[in-house]
């Protein structure tokens, strides 16, 4: 079977149901990343502490994708509160150590 996607009516309904429904979610990772910022240095330094040399060595310890790990290891994203709770599990370093708030907020 074949599929063809239909591209959507201009100004349709569901163009502004997916504006509406996005727009928050946008604000509030905008909002989070103005105050606060993940110090990826401090988890590489605590992983390469603990012998970890490589994001796929940091995903075997913490049980999780190696995008994940990856992500991660170079900062792309800051870790989650299971995330963050397997790090401080597993290296010792506590989420308040990973994610520091940034000079204007503090």
């Amino acid at each position: 079977m074949n599929f063809t996607p239909r591209a959507p009516a201009e100004n349709s309904i569901a163009d502004s149901i997916t504006v509406l429904a996005f727009q928050p979610w946008k604000k509030a990772i905008h909002a989070w990343k103005d105050i606060y910022v993940y110090d990826r240095a401090t988890f590489i330094a605590a992983a390469q502490d603990a012998g970890d040399r490589s994001p796929s060595d940091t995903a075997r310890r913490l049980q999780v994708a190696r995008n994940t790990a990856w992500r991660l290891w170079n900062g792309r994203t800051a870790p989650s509160a299971a995330l963050a709770a397997a790090v401080e599990h597993h290296y010792g370093v506590s989420a308040r150590q990973l994610i520091k708030p940034t000079r204007s907020a503090a």
